[in-house]
């Protein structure tokens, strides 16, 4: 009989040590071409083609002899990785809005001397008023970046305060972690975060 359960427990460590082996599963953001260069109406963070840049903001994009009505969206950097394999990361830290709001942020990977032929974004535990949506992926002019567009959608029932997200990147399908990006639903911020 001890051999028997001896055994059988051996036989169960086999089966689970596989599953062991292969780390956490995250929740990825879908990905679908929103068509999010044509906005309803402008906001700053609204998605533009910049030539020889790719997707910016609003915001960020002048036209010579046109005054730009609102001040530029900062972008915070990160590192991630180690090495010749760090990736160096851009996007929007913190995004105040109100509810019943749509934002995006730009999430830019550059692994500097390395092809980047993949950028795949992932969230867990996004609360139910919060939908992420990766609307807009680019490959850029050069083959060490890749960027996603990441939509936020908030629902219009959403509890007013201020909501962490981590978002996850897997480039050339290695998880490299987090960014945290927090969104202040705050009832007196400026429409469309004018």
């Amino acid at each position: 009989m001890k051999k028997l359960v001896l055994v059988l427990a051996t036989i169960m460590l086999l089966l689970l040590a596989p599953a062991c082996e292969e780390g956490e599963t995250h929740t990825p953001i879908p990905v679908e071409d929103m068509g999010i260069l044509m906005a309803e109406q402008e906001a700053p963070d609204d998605i533009m083609p910049a030539p020889g840049l790719g997707p910016a903001y609003r915001a960020n994009v002048h036209q010579q002899g046109e005054v730009n009505p609102w001040p530029p969206i900062e972008v915070s950097e990160a590192y991630l990785g180690s090495g010749s394999n760090e990736a160096h990361v851009y996007y929007r830290e913190y995004i105040e809005t109100r509810a019943g709001e749509t934002r995006h942020n730009i999430i830019r990977a550059i692994i500097p001397g390395k092809q980047v032929d993949s950028l795949t974004l992932y969230a867990d535990d996004v609360p139910q008023s919060i939908t992420l949506t990766d609307g807009m992926q680019w490959s850029g002019l050069s083959p060490s970046a890749r960027a996603s567009v990441l939509i936020i959608e908030i629902a219009q029932d959403v509890v007013p305060g201020e909501y962490p997200l981590e978002i996850g990147l897997e480039i050339d399908g290695k998880d490299y972690g987090t960014i945290t990006c927090t969104i202040e639903v705050n009832v007196n911020a400026v429409p469309n975060g004018e």
